[in-house]
């Protein structure tokens, strides 16, 4: 993973480039606070707003709003949604005596922009993904490669994991090393978190696939994706539900390496001990031998496993044990 440093001009460029039309307004307000217009009613104001508007790519028209002089309705082509605007804050702001009436439009065409199609102006957002590593993985990466710690978020059911945001352009995954990256223009890495999981839409649009018995010896099941992100699915809010049709009963769940996400039913005892043998496994792309417990339902978070253990099976009846990091131990015979 690399960092990137590209950067990407915001919403005010777009607006700037079309502010010529209010340059007749701007030189009247430098000549002193008794120049400035007043708009006093809004009538004039709506109709210089709804310039400035229509005159970015991204709306593909306003309307005005029937008896209501301060009221726009804006058709955002890339969204496909209509947003009303209001302008009784500007208003409100372009009577302070020191007011600058082209400032203050262009800074509101610029907010009402941002809200009605953000991801056309800052198409990265759709880029964004959540990633799993090991968290002793993420804290030894070369100082260039640091993940902030703001940007590194818990794993359910595996404590020894962090997972952080990424922009994967396709050709190659991106670290996100400025909450502020311009590029995305989100507050801080929360919101790009969420983002990243709201676009990790993975198990909705059918892309993920549960496969059982790939190979001789596995019994197993494991979630084809595309071998990279198969372990980052853990963290997508849709995955409990999508195993729940699929799988619908308790399991464990274990991601050993970036490209597995590996289930085994805890009925199932040659799955259970062909899992075993896989996490006594390394490979290139390791992040965890550790496993978490699911109960079955859509519901049902991932659950931390201190230790499990799957004994007999030859001569003698074969039982299964698991403890639960919170102290619940699980126990079944086959």
């Amino acid at each position: 993973m690399k960092s990137s440093h590209s950067r990407r001009r915001g919403a005010a460029t777009i607006v700037c480039a079309i502010a010529l039309t209010l340059a007749a307004v701007g030189s009247s307000s430098a000549q002193g606070t008794e120049a400035a217009p007043r708009f006093d009613d809004g009538r004039m104001l709506r109709p210089l707003v709804q310039e400035v508007l229509q005159g970015s790519t991204l709306v593909d028209g306003c309307r005005t709003v029937a008896d209501d002089p301060l009221g726009l309705a804006c058709f955002f082509a890339g969204s496909g949604q209509t947003i009303d605007v209001d302008l009784e804050p500007l208003l409100s702001r372009l009577q302070a005596p020191q007011a600058d009436p082209r400032a203050e439009i262009l800074a509101f065409a610029n907010a009402v922009l941002l809200a009605g199609d953000p991801d056309r102006i800052f198409p990265q957002r759709a880029n964004l993904r959540p990633l799993v590593r090991a968290a002793q993985d993420v804290a030894s990466l070369r100082s260039e490669e640091q993940v902030p710690e703001a940007a590194q978020f818990p794993v359910a059911g595996f404590p020894d994991l962090v997972a952080f945001p990424v922009r994967d352009d396709a050709d190659t995954v991106h670290l996100i090393q400025s909450a502020d990256d311009p590029v995305l223009g989100l507050p801080d890495f929360e919101a790009i978190m969420a983002r990243a999981l709201a676009n990790a839409r993975w198990t909705e649009d059918d892309r993920a696939k549960l496969r059982c018995r790939l190979a001789a010896g596995q019994d197993y099941c494991q979630v084809v994706l595309d071998g990279f992100y198969e372990a980052s699915m853990v963290m997508s809010p849709g995955l409990a539900p999508w195993l729940a049709v699929r799988v619908g009963e308790p399991s464990l769940i274990a991601i050993p390496a970036r490209d597995e996400l590996l289930v085994a039913r805890l009925s199932d005892q040659p799955a259970l001990a062909a899992l075993g043998k896989r996490l006594k496994q390394r490979s290139a792309y390791t992040i965890t031998h550790s496993v978490a417990y699911w109960d079955g339902t859509k519901d049902g978070a991932l659950k931390p496993v201190d230790r499990w253990d799957l004994r007999g099976g030859v001569l003698l009846p074969a039982r299964l044990t698991i403890r639960l990091s919170e102290g619940t131990v699980i126990s079944t015979g086959f």
